[in-house]
């Protein structure tokens, strides 16, 4: 299978939603989608709900995300331009 389809809505979409049942992937599949729009040279942010830090380790940011903004380091994707990856948790309350 080629991975070009996933480039193209990577480079094409404004917004990419990723839904369904608990435990399915959800988290991992918006942090690959993310990193990969970066990659295009997109701007790109991931948002999760998920009072649980799963975002932050999909992502590589240990500590994990809060309620702000935070930028995701992506120093291996110099060649790419300006690629720029952003991740935030939204409190629910």
């Amino acid at each position: 299978m080629s991975a070009q389809p996933v480039i193209d809505i990577c480079t094409s979409a404004r917004v990419i939603v990723t839904c369904g049942t608990g435990g399915v992937g959800k988290t991992s599949v918006a942090a690959a989608l993310g990193f990969e729009a970066a990659q295009q040279g997109k701007r790109a942010i991931v948002i999760t709900i998920d009072p649980a830090r799963r975002l932050a380790d999909a992502i590589g940011l240990g500590e994990g995300t809060g309620n702000e903004i935070q930028r995701v380091p992506l120093m291996q994707l110099v060649n790419y331009g300006s690629p720029c990856l952003m991740c935030r948790r939204l409190s629910i309350r």
